[in-house]
């Protein structure tokens, strides 16, 4: 399987016409065929090698279009479905998603709240494919009240319901700041032999049991007035 070539066929490569490799070839019997620079048809093998090669190719290459082709069919199916599951109708009642902003670094984590919703909300209209109208009350009348598909949830409308609801400032971007107002707790977490102090914090538009843990230091610097409430000397023993 491993032996010297009978017959090396080239299309005059520097490497195959010096004198050294004519002298090399020479000796170990290996026969020199040369065809004209860049048309290595000399014998009509090196020709149906290339050949064989392009034709594999280009199978390849149009079986990888096809195979791209069903890809992004399924994927177009897959999102119009999804998108034919969000629908509603006149009379619909939906929840309308609000996102909140709390310039807070919490502990191992970034901050902002959990997404949550509001409402629930009249649909009044729809406004193309994938947005809709929708009946906002007045304290929320400086808000666009079209909104997109994606931020709706469906809500099956109950008279039994009772939805309590939380007095919540919405600015124009449908975001709402979030404020401490009470430290709840305190612990001294300890992480690779360092100690971590944290306060547990009830934030506005959230009741007791969302509160969460956060930096006791990065608490201290930006709502120190929290700390005063309850005794400085409270919180450093």
């Amino acid at each position: 399987m491993h032996s010297v070539p009978i017959s090396i066929a080239s299309d005059r490569d520097p490497h195959f016409t010096s004198r050294f490799w004519h002298s090399l070839q020479k000796a170990l019997g290996t026969k020199l065929s040369f065809s004209t620079a860049f048309h290595p048809q000399i014998d009509g093998l090196s020709e149906r090698v290339i050949q064989v090669l392009e034709d594999l190719f280009r199978t390849y290459a149009l079986d990888l279009k096809e195979r791209l082709k069903a890809a992004q069919s399924r994927q177009k199916s897959y999102v119009d479905n999804r998108k034919g599951d969000l629908e509603f109708e006149v009379g619909d009642h939906v929840f309308l998603k609000v996102s909140p902003m709390k310039s807070i670094m919490r502990f191992r984590r970034k901050g902002k709240l959990n997404p949550r919703f509001m409402g629930p909300f009249e649909v009044l209209e729809r406004v193309g494919p994938l947005a809709y109208k929708v009946a906002l009350p007045p304290t929320l009348s400086k808000i666009h009240n079209i909104f997109h598909v994606s931020t709706l949830r469906k809500y099956i409308y109950d008279p039994f319901h009772v939805v309590e609801l939380e007095p919540i400032q919405i600015s124009e971007d449908l975001t709402y700041e979030e404020v401490p107002i009470h430290i709840v707790d305190v612990m001294d977490k300890v992480l690779r032999h360092v100690v971590v102090k944290l306060v547990k914090i009830q934030w506005s538009n959230h009741n007791i049991r969302e509160a969460t843990w956060e930096l006791e230091e990065e608490m201290r610097e930006k709502h120190l007035h929290l700390f005063q409430d309850l005794g400085m000397s409270s919180l450093e023993d």
